[in-house]
């Protein structure tokens, strides 16, 4: 547990002691960002394959894949083809399982990188929601969904420029390594809409009919997609995921000033409530979460973005909210670290050459 304590810990510190002096101080969020994600992929490349519980059927894929001709990659799997060509060429050049997992961190993260460097507007408390409401762990358990989800990042910014038909062909691009990105489409009315407070108002109703009635909407739904996402019905007891993003959605309508927002901010603040709509299905099916996951990697720059604009009157609750959040989220990942469920086999962390 100490290397994931230490990946949110070290970097306030480093970005403190680089940029002390009184003219770099506006550099600080961004230096601390960028630490942050330097240790993540550090740890991420250099893991051990016990860490991830889906590790051993990708390594499995690996040999199976660097063991054909080229012309057999696509037909060695039932998987997609972007996928499957990637492990092909990592085993060509670099001969190792463990380069592919390296190769999918950086493809997968350096995008976010990218992203929260650029976006972010509050260190701490950006951290603290990425490592709680974000797929955290999926990141050193998953290999092919990591890195469709990265490519959500460039895809926000081709939706918000309206550049419909590259947005559509890496969407595309995205489903060659997942099929399960084809949710991302949803992406650019997402950000493109202004939805209001008056919006949401008239939407609880549909929003609370939708948790009600979640499993008949999802046994319909799944008739539409590929069988691999066709799972039975079951319940998985997501509901404090449910609470958690219903609060965000509440405080961002509630005690955020919606007529000093901008459009990107706006769109950001929709991303929540598509969310809150995706985990209202997570309790039926985990694998509706896992779609959600294109989503929740923009919640922590959405927050931290939207907090800088409270409501008059909500300055103060805005202030201890974000004083609140970044604490009891930061303690939450630690318990979880020690005394959680461990799902995905993410704890204790592990380094290759320990093996």
């Amino acid at each position: 547990m100490i290397p994931y304590i230490l990946l949110f810990a070290i970097p306030p510190i480093v970005a403190y002691v680089f940029c002390s002096a009184s003219s770099k101080r506006d550099k600080m969020p961004k230096v601390a960002i960028a630490v942050f994600f330097a240790i993540f992929i550090f740890l991420l490349c250099v893991r051990d394959k016990s860490i991830g519980i889906d590790n051993r059927n990708y390594e499995w894929i690996y040999n199976r894949v660097s063991s054909v001709g080229w012309e057999h990659v696509p037909n060695s799997f039932e998987l997609e083809k972007g996928y499957l060509y990637l492990n092909k060429i990592v085993s060509d050049w670099f001969g190792s399982y463990q380069a592919l997992m390296a190769v999918a961190a950086v493809l997968a993260t350096i995008p976010l990188v990218i992203f929260y460097v650029k976006e972010n507007k509050s260190v701490v408390l950006t951290i603290a929601l990425f490592l709680v409401a974000t797929p955290f762990t999926c990141y050193f358990s998953s290999l092919r969904q990591v890195i469709a989800i990265g490519i959500a990042v460039p895809l926000y910014y081709l939706a918000r420029k309206k550049k419909l038909i590259w947005f559509i062909l890496l969407v595309i691009l995205a489903m060659q390594f997942h099929v399960s990105a084809f949710v991302m489409f949803a992406l650019y009315p997402v950000v493109n809409t202004r939805f209001t407070e008056k919006g949401l108002f008239f939407s609880i109703p549909l929003i609370v009919a939708v948790y009600v009635f979640n499993e008949p909407i999802f046994n319909f739904l799944k008739e539409f997609v590929k069988d691999e996402y066709t799972y039975d019905t079951e319940q998985t007891g997501a509901f404090m995921m449910i609470i958690l993003f219903a609060l965000f959605v509440i405080f961002a309508f509630v005690a955020i000033d919606e007529k000093s927002l901008t459009k990107e901010e706006i769109g950001l603040r929709n991303i929540l409530v598509i969310c809150l709509i995706f985990q209202l299905f997570a309790p039926v099916n985990m694998v509706v979460m896992r779609m959600n996951y294109y989503y929740m990697i923009f919640v922590p720059i959405a927050l931290s973005k939207l907090m800088q604009k409270p409501r008059k009157g909500f300055e103060q609750v805005v202030k201890l909210a974000s004083v609140v959040m970044t604490i009891f989220f930061l303690g939450y990942f630690v318990y979880e670290g020690f005394n959680g469920e461990d799902m995905l086999h993410t704890y204790p962390y592990k380094f290759c050459w320990e093996s």
